[in-house]
């Protein structure tokens, strides 16, 4: 039987939950501030204890929202009510039929509505998974027409929608204006997420660790957002070179959400970067098996080359290849940035610029550029690839991989010394800037 087409979920890796549909939207209660949170320090609330059991909980609201739209006036509230269970499915599955039945029923729910109602920041929030910013803005200016009526809980959501579509532009500033609006006005888990992902990416991984520890302390998320927020944390860790920290979180996600390939993942990548190769190249064989993804595939293929195992890293790799392409196909636009990667780390730099230069003509975040410059460097123009970074730079882009492909451009051009300063510059942010684990650490790469 065919696999369903799935959407990654990986936030990105980078942004797990940040931008579109991710943790729950209810505060939580105020928590004492920690100097370092870790795990422990976060109490995990209800909900599905695991893969299987949230996957049932979430067929079997699906269905009762189907049934009841069904018995009921077809109305846009109902068509949206069904619309947010698949959409639920959609976040833990991946299967993207959900999310295609999702976008209809909201479409169709929309064209119902009067004016200035209708299930407005549901489909933006949706499209926002999609990376369609345009339509997630339009979504957003009909929801303002209205929004002195709604509740303080949907302006924010309104708020914090705009900033990811500012993220994702690249205008951090604004993104940052927008994020401390929202968080004033609503202290769920995604607002304060939102907050340390934008410090994370203005080159500032302590503080970002700070402020993701501090809104984690004050929140019991149920077991999957806890999951999705731990993993994020990894990432934090790992952007600052702090391999046992990012285990402990990953360890805590695999724990309170058993079952999610993606925690699966970053335990296997984990355990091979800290020592144990044979085994955590087993278990990435186990997964790439097992959920077809390519994010995988390339995880495995990148470790399988740096033990040397040749013949079978090129065997994944040509099976990622083939996946991505056909992923393509399905969501371009919600594929095309992690395609690009691929085909610029296994082989490909001419397809990996034909996709990168489509995805920075549509978003200018500092991850996209990174990967747009990588990608003219490798086809034989740095001095182009280092006008790409300086842009990124002067909207307050930081990272280690912006500050490395500075120096391969310079380096490209013959410029060792220029290449030297950046590399510098990336070893400030983190001591495994240039350790060649930092690469093969694909989820979660800064």
């Amino acid at each position: 039987m065919k696999k369903p087409v799935r959407l990654s979920l990986m936030l990105c890796a980078a942004a797990i939950g940040v931008a579109g549909i991710g943790y729950a939207i209810e505060g939580g209660p105020a928590a004492p501030a920690h100097a370092e949170v870790m795990p422990g320090d976060v109490a995990v609330g209800y909900g599905g204890a695991g893969m299987a059991e949230a996957a049932s909980l979430a067929d079997r609201s699906v269905g009762s929202m189907r049934n009841r739209l069904a018995a009921g006036d077809a109305g846009w509230l109902h068509k949206e009510a069904l619309a947010l269970a698949l959409m639920d499915r959609f976040g833990l599955s991946g299967d993207i039929s959900d999310a295609n039945e999702a976008a209809e029923l909201l479409d169709s729910g929309l064209a119902d509505a009067p004016d200035g109602s209708g299930p407005t920041l549901t489909r933006a929030a949706l499209a926002m998974s999609f990376h369609d910013l345009d339509t997630a803005e339009r979504m957003l200016d009909r929801f303002a027409i209205a929004a002195p009526r709604r509740t303080q809980h949907d302006r924010a959501v309104a708020l914090a929608l705009r900033g990811d579509i500012a993220m994702q532009r690249g205008e951090l500033g604004r993104a940052q204006q927008l994020y401390d609006q929202a968080a004033k006005m609503n202290t769920a888990l995604g607002s304060g997420m939102r907050v340390a992902d934008r410090a994370l990416w203005a080159g500032e991984p302590a503080e970002a660790a700070r402020l993701s520890g501090k809104t984690l302390a004050a929140q019991r998320p149920e077991p999957w957002h806890f999951a999705k927020a731990a993993l994020h944390r990894a990432n934090i860790a790992y952007a600052s070179g702090e391999l046992e920290t990012a285990g402990r979180w990953i360890a805590a996600a695999d724990d309170a959400f058993p079952g999610y390939w993606v925690a699966q993942t970053y335990a296997a990548q984990q355990r091979a970067a800290t020592g144990a190769w044979d085994e955590g190249i087993a278990d990435l064989e186990r997964i790439a098996r097992d959920s077809g993804e390519p994010e995988v595939m390339d995880v495995l293929g990148g470790f399988l080359a740096h033990r040397g195992r040749t013949p079978e890293a090129a065997r994944w790799s040509e099976q990622a290849r083939v996946a991505w392409l056909g992923k393509l196909g399905e969501a371009r636009d919600a594929y095309r940035l992690h395609a690009a990667e691929h085909f610029l780390d296994f082989g490909d730099a001419s397809k990996a610029l034909e996709l990168a230069r489509e995805e920075y003509g549509m978003r200018r975040s500092g991850e996209v550029a990174e990967v747009y410059a990588s990608a003219l460097t490798e086809n034989g123009r740095p001095q182009d690839a280092l006008k790409v970074l300086a842009a990124a730079s002067k909207a307050g882009w930081r990272s280690v991989s912006l500050d490395l492909a500075y120096a391969d451009a310079h380096r490209a051009l013959g410029d060792d010394d220029a290449a030297a300063r950046w590399e510098d510059r990336a070893l400030e942010l983190s001591p495994l800037a240039l350790d060649p684990r930092r690469k093969l650490l694909r989820f979660g790469h800064y």
